[in-house]
């Protein structure tokens, strides 16, 4: 693979990074559900719940509490046998305020794939790392 398709996957996941918290820390959070693949089974994994569909994961999210989201590092790399850089697994780390009150360190790590010229979540992996 060479280096313009690494770097095409930087602009990709920076772009689909920013997307995904700016509607995840948004008071309605109803369109986070667009961003996660239709029909894919073993979705998600946040915090220990599994969520095995688009809507498991938006009745979850929507059960949470107001957050912000702070971005401390991002790392996105092109998966194997994928020469025009339509997947890539991205993983995340940072701080999440909960109600303006409750701080943890958490780790995300999704799979991203192009799936009819937009980009999803093909898997998803969130996990509080500690209190602060």
């Amino acid at each position: 693979m060479d280096q313009g398709s690494f770097t095409d996957v930087a602009k990709k996941a920076l772009e689909f990074r920013n997307t995904y918290y700016k509607l995840l820390d948004s008071p309605d959070r109803s369109k986070v559900l667009n961003l996660y693949a239709p029909g894919i089974a073993n979705l998600c994994e946040w915090n220990g719940h599994r969520l095995d569909s688009p809507a498991a994961v938006q009745e979850y999210v929507n059960s949470l509490p107001a957050t912000h989201h702070q971005i401390d590092a991002v790392d996105a790399q092109p998966l194997p046998g994928n020469d025009k850089a339509d997947s890539f697994i991205m993983t995340i780390h940072g701080v999440v305020t909960y109600d303006d009150e409750h701080k943890r360190e958490f780790y995300q790590r999704m799979v991203i794939r192009r799936i009819d010229n937009l980009f999803y979540i093909v898997n998803d992996y969130y996990r509080w790392l500690s209190e602060i």
